[in-house]
C-alpha cells in the first residue's frame, strides 16, 4: 500500500481526489495539506511514499516545497498535479527533481499508474502531456543565444552507446520500459539498467531530464517530427 499526501489548496479538488484514491486499497491518503508550510510541519509526523503537489499554493508554493522535498525526503515520489502547462514551470519541476507531471485534466487510473508503479527511472506524465518533449525542444532553442550555438551542439565523441541510444530516442517518443523492452526483444530489467546508466552519463536527475539535455546535445534527431 502507497501511503500519499495531497498538497492543493483547493478543498474540494483535494477531497474528491482523496475519495478516491482511498477507494483503492492500493492506496492510503494520510495526509492532506493547503500548502506546502503544512506540508512541512505533518510530513515529520507520518510515513509517506509519495507527494501529490500543486504548483499554484499561497504561503509556500509547489516549487519552495518540491526544494523542500528533494532536500529533507529524497525516497518519496513527487508527482505534480496542476493546470499549468507552461513549459518554463514544467522544465524548471523537471530540474528541481520532480519525478511526475501530470494535468488536473488526465485520467485518474493514469495518475494512479504512477504512483504505484515500481520504475524508479521514469518521469511519469499523462498521455496528453506529451508534447512536453517538443515544447522543451524549443524552450531549449528560445533559451540559447544564437542558432550557430545550436548548430555547434553536436556531440563530437560517442558518449552513449547503441542500445543506450535506441532507448533514448524511444524514451522521447513517450514509451515506457516495458514497451521499450518489447520493442527490442529484451528483458524490462536491462532496459531499465541502460536507463539509469543514461542518466549517470548526463547531467539530469532523472529521465525525462536526459532526454531533454539529449536533444539539447544532438544525440536525438528523431522525435515527434
Amino acid at each position: 500500500m502507497k501511503n500519499i499526501a495531497i498538497v492543493d489548496d483547493h478543498t474540494l479538488f483535494r477531497s474528491s481526489l482523496a475519495a478516491w484514491l482511498n477507494q483503492d486499497d492500493r492506496f492510503n491518503v494520510v495526509l492532506e495539506c493547503e500548502n506546502g508550510k503544512e506540508l512541512t510541519l505533518f510530513m515529520p509526523r507520518h510515513e509517506v511514499d509519495v507527494v501529490l503537489l500543486d504548483i499554484q499554493m499561497p504561503e509556500m508554493d509547489g516549487v519552495e516545497t518540491c526544494k523542500w522535498l528533494v532536500q529533507h525526503y529524497p525516497g518519496v515520489r513527487i508527482l505534480v498535479v496542476s493546470f499549468i502547462k507552461d513549459v518554463d514551470v514544467i522544465y524548471q519541476m523537471i530540474k528541481l527533481g520532480a519525478h511526475g507531471y501530470f494535468s488536473k485534466e488526465s485520467e485518474l487510473d493514469e495518475l494512479a499508474d504512477a504512483i504505484v508503479s515500481s520504475d524508479y527511472a521514469s518521469f511519469f506524465f499523462n498521455h496528453g502531456m506529451r508534447h512536453i518533449i517538443q515544447e522543451a525542444k524549443k524552450w531549449d532553442k528560445k533559451k540559447s543565444t544564437s542558432n550557430t550555438t545550436i548548430q555547434a551542439a553536436q556531440p563530437t565523441e560517442q558518449l552513449f552507446t547503441t542500445r543506450e541510444l535506441e532507448i533514448l530516442e524511444w524514451v522521447s517518443h513517450g514509451l515506457k520500459s516495458t514497451e521499450i523492452a518489447d520493442k527490442l526483444s529484451i528483458d524490462t530489467r536491462t532496459v531499465e539498467t541502460h536507463r539509469r546508466n543514461i542518466i549517470e552519463k548526463t547531467p539530469a536527475k532523472n529521465m525525462i531530464g536526459a532526454v531533454l539535455w539529449g536533444i539539447k546535445e544532438g544525440y536525438i534527431h528523431n522525435h515527434f517530427e
